[in-house]
């Protein structure tokens, strides 16, 4: 064998071990690149389970199918890039039983899903985590435009509604110390902003509840800046009353002397 077809053998060696370097490579950056995504969509997944433990008193039907839906989707792209992925195909059997059970929204309840203000901020970071989340995914192009929009305001106005609940909650506690002044400017705001989303939550049970709330604090309202108001006359007519008494005694005093 001559020299120029060993040269020629031991190019060809290099080249061959280079490709197979290379294609060693890819695959492994390819490998990386599959975990990486399954990585980001069980975070994906995790988020959204978080977001269908929402009590219903905030989530609407068509919020709670997207949800259902956007999960499917998950572990349907987890199984195309890892075929044995373990769990992915036992939560995809118990995301489609989900979706075919009952459910009934309770966003024009008049039962609170929460009794303190340190649960109801969390349901109301849970709801803006939802939120932040859909905007995500449009950003990201996994939403249409007109989809998306749709279900990012229904998300801001269960926002709300958590909100409302939380003042709600304080117009209670207000009452029940009895402070109706302050009480009926809280059932007042309240009022207001459930009356702009009603157009999109339907919310009638709750608006005439706290309307009722509103007529009955001014009622009681009036009467309680009418007691103060005749407070001060009642004052002085009873200091008058003892100014009257102590000169009477005074002069007796005078006429024993």
């Amino acid at each position: 064998m001559g020299s120029g077809s060993i040269v020629a053998l031991i190019i060809a060696g290099i080249v061959i071990m280079v490709l197979v370097a290379f294609a060693a490579q890819s695959m492994e950056n390819a490998r990386q690149e599959r975990h990486r995504r399954v990585l980001a969509l069980q975070d994906h997944s995790r988020r959204l389970w978080n977001s269908l433990g929402i009590p219903s008193n905030y989530l609407t039907a068509s919020v709670r199918q997207f949800i259902l839906s956007e999960l499917q989707r998950c572990y349907r792209e987890i199984l195309a890039l890892e075929r044995n992925h373990s769990g992915a195909l036992g939560q995809l059997r118990h995301l489609d039983e989900a979706a075919q059970q009952p459910f009934e929204s309770l966003t024009d309840s008049l039962k609170p899903a929460f009794s303190d203000h340190m649960s109801g901020q969390k349901i109301r970071s849970e709801v803006k985590h939802l939120v932040n989340h859909m905007v995500q995914l449009h950003s990201e192009g996994l939403l249409d435009k007109s989809i998306a929009q749709q279900h990012i305001n229904t998300g801001k106005a269960l926002f709300a509604l958590v909100s409302i609940d939380l003042s709600l909650l304080t117009a209670r506690e207000m009452e029940q110390g009895d402070n109706p002044r302050a009480a009926l400017v809280h059932y007042g705001n309240s009022l207001k902003h459930l009356e702009k989303l009603h157009p999109l939550l339907n919310i009638p049970a709750r608006i005439t509840f706290v309307q009722n709330k509103v007529e009955s604090l001014t009622l009681a309202a009036q009467q309680q800046s009418d007691a103060e108001k005749s407070q001060p006359a009642d004052d002085q007519q009873e200091w008058d009353k003892m100014i009257k008494s102590n000169q009477g005694d005074w002069k007796i005093k005078q006429d024993y002397e």
